[in-house]
């Protein structure tokens, strides 16, 4: 019997494809831009451009295909998985945060750092920038740890190194935080730690000061692709881009750009100038208001190419045209929206004479486009005159997005390819309509350009509640008259809260309406105490140097070492230059006596036991954990808690009958 294929791509498959899509999954090579919204089929694209490049030849361990999540991770490496079968294994389908602790597991010792670093949660983080904080005699009302350590976390994902932070520190509040952060990172070092941020960082880190490493990886991963590149910070955008820079092989997928085609006359204060032959720095009219006519200087110069349908829109005699997600403002009362958006009778912007006026719109229709486009960056007035039409500036600064990234992207490799996809599959046209309605009120969101084969679809409801109980009893009711009346089952029905304090009060109307319920979410399993305590135990044996975990479980169970006695073994440790892990073998030198040195002294003695445990290879992790569980009497308090929940209350009888 012949051996089965090792892929197991249909080319009748393609066939399910709309024609972007198809053109996005079976592009020839180069740099691909991707620009999707939600509900386009993205995902699709993603998972059928990964098969058919294996169609092709290319060895799946040469594909890096990054997304934002752990569970689209694990929903693109199932969907792959459909296609490809178990090739998917050889592949990295991971988040940025995944592929970097692989890279770094293998080569952390090139930048200093043990291989078994310890990965520090937010919790961790901030509880270690708490430590420092007090250390350094800072008010914690002022500097408390959860604000400062997000400070740090922003310097992080711009590469700012705690001295180049101390050098930008521009007052004394911001130079306070500086010091935080040099301290901050110098006892993660000392502690052979990282938090999620220093994954990317230090990657990047290993990356611009080992070539060689970088040249290894670049070499293993000849595809690289990535989901959601609008939301990448500059850390992500510098990994993305050195791991493609020899190949060139990379696929992004963002959300839709606005860009408008070569030969736009741009308007300024000497003549109109194409819009291709606009550089930075130049000055250009606009308007901060949609009504005076005022000069923008431009900050950045976007260039790509696209290939789909283009808006050619007609008002008068002013003609413009652009991509659809192009965003002009209309109506002359502060509203904007895409070229796509306009129809016939709307009135739009037109620079007449120095004065803008309003111009109805006489013809709005798409032409095809394959070729260079182009939009600027504008400041202060984030507008500027395209053929006489007052347009918004780059939608990238506009929505919020790191505009550097996608514009690095586009200059770091020659002729990008731009694909729009355009069709949601998700909603039908009605949830389309409310949603572009909502997001147009938002000035620091783009407006999405989608639209749906599924129809109008039902109206939507709105309902205006008195209060949060009547709101509960609302959805309570609706979901009780659609199961009588509609015949829809429980199960096809979902309510979603903002908050989980908003769960209480829906619980107790479903519950006096009878209807069944299960709550989805909740605390998610690594965030649960027992499973956090267990972890810091198996850190602590693994990397002694990792005082967060050490003192996350220096006294659970209760060992009688209270923060007086955690105190003087930091005292100690700073004073003799040591490690938190070193001054508990010294305890009574640090000034405990008692149950608190005794409590410390058979800390000290299980790590020791556990670590020749771990020393030795017939041990897996699940002896390790079984041990220190036992070990530490922490299994049998958990036993006790349980046991203690179940016992009967006082006075509480069991019925005669």
């Amino acid at each position: 019997m012949s051996e089965p294929s090792l892929f197991d791509v249909d080319p009748l498959d393609l066939a399910s494809l709309n024609p972007d899509q198809l053109d996005a999954v079976v592009h020839r090579g180069g740099p691909l831009l991707v620009v999707a919204g939600a509900g386009s089929g993205k995902t699709r694209v993603l998972t059928h451009r990964i098969a058919h490049l294996i169609h092709e030849g290319v060895p799946p361990s040469s594909i890096l295909a990054i997304t934002f999540t752990n569970k689209a991770a694990d929903e693109m490496k199932h969907r792959v998985a459909a296609l490809v079968g178990p090739m998917v294994k050889a592949m990295w389908v991971c988040t940025f945060h995944s592929a970097c602790v692989r890279i770094l597991r293998a080569n952390a010792e090139a930048i200093g750092y043990p291989r078994t670093f310890s990965i520090y949660d937010q919790a961790d983080a901030q509880r270690l920038a708490g430590y420092v904080i007090r250390d350094l005699g800072l008010d914690a009302k002022r500097f408390p740890p959860r604000g400062v350590h997000g400070q740090i976390s922003i310097w992080k994902n711009e590469l700012v190194t705690p001295a180049q932070a101390l050098v930008k520190a521009d007052n004394p509040f911001t130079r306070k935080h500086a010091e935080v952060y040099v301290d901050y990172q110098a006892r993660l070092a000392k502690a052979g730690a990282m938090d999620f941020d220093d994954l990317l960082m230090k990657t990047v880190q290993l990356f611009r000061e080992h070539p060689d490493v970088l040249a290894h990886y670049q070499q293993r991963f000849q595809h690289v692709l990535v989901d959601e590149y609008q939301d990448t910070n500059m850390a992500q955008n510098e990994l993305a881009l050195s791991l493609a820079a020899e190949s060139g092989q990379v696929t992004i997928v963002g959300d839709g750009d606005q860009c408008l085609l070569p030969g736009t006359l741009v308007s300024t204060p000497s003549g109109p100038v194409p819009i291709e032959r606009i550089g930075v720095d130049d000055k250009v009219d606009g308007s901060g208001d949609c009504c005076i006519n005022e000069l923008g200087v431009v900050r950045r110069v976007h260039r790509g190419r696209y290939s789909g349908g283009v808006v050619r829109l007609v008002a008068g005699d002013v003609v413009l045209s652009g991509t659809p997600g192009h965003v002009v403002p209309v109506d002359g009362a502060g509203a904007e929206q895409p070229l796509a958006h306009l129809q016939p009778g709307m009135t739009v912007l037109v620079l007449v004479g120095g004065c803008y006026e309003l111009r109805m719109v006489d013809t709005v229709e798409i032409q095809q486009y394959d070729g260079p486009v182009y939009d600027l960056e504008v400041e202060p007035t984030h507008h500027y005159v395209a053929n006489g039409m007052l347009v918004h500036n780059s939608v990238y600064g506009w929505r919020g997005a790191d505009v550097r990234n996608i514009l690095q992207f586009e200059e770091a490799f020659d002729d990008v390819t731009t694909i729009v996809l355009d069709q949601n599959y998700r909603s039908t046209q009605t949830i389309l309509d409310a949603a572009n309605a909502v997001i147009r009120n938002n000035p620091d969101r783009k407006e999405k350009h989608l639209w749906s084969e599924k129809g109008g679809g039902d109206r939507i409801m709105r309902y205006h509640a008195e209060d949060e109980g009547d709101e509960a009893t609302f959805v309570a009711r609706s979901m009780q008259n659609l199961q009588r009346d509609a015949h829809v089952m429980w199960k096809e029905m979902a309510a979603f809260y903002r908050t989980n304090a908003q769960s209480r009060v829906l619980e107790e109307s479903f519950m006096r309406f009878g209807i069944p319920y299960k709550v989805v979410g909740g605390t998610r399993f690594y965030d649960r105490r027992e499973i956090k305590d267990a972890m810091a135990y198996l850190r602590a044996v693994v990397n002694p140097a990792d005082e967060v975990s050490i003192k996350r479980v220096l006294n659970v169970p209760k060992r009688g070492v209270g923060d007086g006695s955690v105190a003087k073994l930091d005292a100690f440790a700073k004073a003799d230059g040591i490690s938190f892990a070193e001054a508990m073998r010294h305890a009574q030198e640090a000034g405990l006596t008692g149950p608190a040195a005794r409590g410390v002294e058979s800390f000290v003695r299980l790590l020791d036991e556990i670590g020749l445990l771990a020393a030795d290879e017939a041990n897996g992790p699940g002896d390790l954990l079984q041990a220190v569980m036992d070990g530490s009497g922490y299994l049998a308090e958990l036993e006790a808690e349980m046991e203690g929940s179940w016992r009967r209350p006082a006075g509480w009888r069991t019925s005669a009958r």
